[in-house]
């Protein structure tokens, strides 16, 4: 068989949710074989099955204990999008505020997760009708790049003017400015997060290759030869393990990496200026070529041979770009301590080796502009978010290990000084997400589409177009062009 491709769709809220509950590769099984490519032939070495990955049985999570309402409190209601654990440890923040200042105050937060299924487009659709029915919560806690989707609508009360001065003033200015539309900031920024390269030093150094972070890639060119020499085969000729993780099934980072990748050769991958994307531009193709070489014509990535949520932990893949939350989440929790503290991090690498970037990505707190009691609203987002505790930035850095929002705060303390220098420097040089209308389901196509370039599906010029033609067919449909 050519390599089997992962055809569910997979988002890393679900990800984060199935990890939380120790079932993180589950969904991953392999389905029919994909069809011949049409573009050069696959290498001798290709893969001819998947491998097999043992999961644990995943341990029911409690429901959190419920702190009583009293008598004549002002109830409020918020919204999140976690489940199990990370709910309970987030509600447990939150039941702070109702043990003590909440008391005082008269201010009763209820925290329920929202009731939206699927992924992101689905979530929109499921805020918006909740918005028209009159049911919407008092309190949002949303994706950035709902915003573009959300604030036409009229679904947000903008924060009070010393909130939103507060906000401008403490917290990373490319999320700040996401948050921001036609002068008004929306709300407390929350979860932020910024791409790099995390690399497995002990595959490094198996094979021969220096581990040390300032010998590491700084082109694509010599990314794809680090990946192809971590590449290993067993006597017969059969892949055992890949240099580069190929995250197949999974659209989300297939739109995000592009953003600095295209950033840093001087262009936008959405040109909002004049509504079309860069993914069929000089640029645009010499990165879908990348991934065709190093997927098709090195044979060097974990596609056919792993899903890639099972490839770092298990030591199958040795290479990944990815956001912050990885480090927790997906090398920590799934592989272990020793694992992590053998691995390194580094800038993403450019075309020439210069002008490097990441991406900021967010989600914030936002207030109904349903809500009847937005005062209230406000000044409990005030006490979960500002100093002197900054409560809500620091749960997000300890707990989660996300990339501090507000100024003052520490990298996460788990992260090695080699990572906490690194994501300092990525954050210094991450530029927003493009504030784009129907960027989840740009997230689709690039999936869709980079994904039939690993698998042989397609060939990397045809993808390139056809994915210009896609998500300039979202941009005319979103804005009427």
């Amino acid at each position: 068989m050519a390599h089997e491709k992962v055809r569910k769709s997979i988002t890393r809220r679900e990800f984060l949710r199935l990890s939380i509950l120790g079932t993180g590769g589950a969904v991953l099984a392999a389905c029919a074989p994909a069809p011949a490519a049409p573009a050069p032939a696959a290498p001798a070495a290709t893969p001819t099955r998947e491998v097999e990955i043992v999961l644990p049985t995943p341990t029911p999570v409690p429901a959190p204990t419920e702190v009583p309402v009293w008598s004549g409190a002002i109830e409020l209601r918020q919204t999140v999008h976690w489940s199990g654990t990370t709910f309970n440890d987030y509600k447990a923040l939150c039941d702070q505020w109702n043990l003590g200042p909440g008391k005082e105050k008269n201010i009763y937060i209820h925290t329920e997760r929202h009731g939206a299924t699927g992924d992101e487009p689905e979530w929109i659709a499921f805020y918006i009708a909740d918005f028209l029915a009159g049911t919407s919560p008092d309190i949002y806690h949303l994706s950035g790049g709902m915003l573009p989707d959300l604030v036409p609508k009229g679904m947000f009360a903008p924060p009070p003017d010393e909130i939103q001065a507060y906000i401008r003033e403490h917290y990373n200015p490319a999320g700040v400015e996401y948050a921001t539309v036609e002068g008004i900031t929306y709300g407390y920024i929350t979860e932020l997060q910024c791409a790099v390269n995390w690399i497995n030093t002990r595959a490094l150094k198996e094979v021969g290759l220096s581990a040390d972070p300032a010998d590491q890639p700084k082109t694509w060119a010599e990314m794809r030869e680090q990946v192809k020499a971590l590449t290993k085969y067993d006597s017969a000729g059969k892949k055992v393990r890949a240099g580069y993780i190929w995250q197949d099934g999974y659209a989300e980072p297939h739109f995000v990496n592009r953003v600095p990748m295209h950033e840093a050769e001087g262009e936008p991958f959405i040109d909002l200026d004049n509504l079309k994307c860069n993914v069929n531009s000089e640029v645009g193709r010499a990165i879908m070529k990348l991934w065709y070489d190093i997927c098709i014509t090195d044979d060097a990535s974990t596609a056919g041979l792993v899903g890639w949520w099972d490839a770092y932990p298990n030591e199958l893949g040795c290479v990944i770009q990815l956001d912050a939350w990885y480090g927790n989440f997906g090398i920590w929790r799934e592989g272990g301590e020793e694992l992590f503290n053998d691995t390194i991090v580094t800038l993403l690498p450019t075309q020439t080796g210069k002008n490097f970037k990441s991406e900021a990505r967010i989600y914030l707190y936002t207030v109904s502009s349903q809500s009847e009691h937005k005062d209230e609203a406000w000044e409990f987002l005030k006490w979960l978010n500002e100093l002197p505790e900054t409560r809500m930035p620091k749960f997000m850095v300890d707990v989660f290990g996300f990339m501090p929002p507000h100024d003052g705060l520490d990298m996460p303390k788990f992260f090695t000084d080699q990572m906490k220098e690194v994501f300092k420097q990525a954050l210094d040089v991450a530029v927003p997400m493009p504030f784009v209308k129907g960027m989840f389901e740009m997230y689709e196509v690039m999936g869709t589409l980079e994904d039939a370039v690993a698998f042989g599906e397609k060939g990397w010029e045809e993808a390139a177009q056809e994915a210009e033609q896609e998500i300039n067919r979202i941009l005319a449909e979103q804005y009427g062009a």
